[in-house]
């Protein structure tokens, strides 16, 4: 199975939310994230940009990506391609 959601797919789960006494339907898709009680016709909702700027940073991150998720997660990415690239060249000579 794979773990890309392309555009036009969602993937439905059904969660407990602890304080909401029904279960929720958590769906993602390729837009972002929302949130509906069962049965219910309305969701609230959030772009992928928005829900992990919702986040929090860990502790041990360097003090310039504190309270800055989405540039924490763009500078770990950028640090595993670069480690990749690297290990890939030292590999081919």
């Amino acid at each position: 199975m794979s773990a890309e959601i392309t555009e036009g797919k969602k993937l439905k789960r059904q969660i407990k939310v602890y304080g909401v006494e029904n279960p929720v339907i958590i769906t993602l898709s390729h837009e972002g994230i929302s949130f509906r009680v069962k049965s219910a016709k309305l969701d609230v909702s959030m772009t992928w940009p928005d829900a992990v700027n919702a986040c929090y940073t860990p502790e041990n991150v360097p003090s310039y990506l504190e309270g800055r998720p989405l540039d924490f997660l763009k500078e770990q990415a950028k640090g595993i391609t670069k480690r990749a690239v690297k290990r890939a060249a030292k590999e081919n000579q």
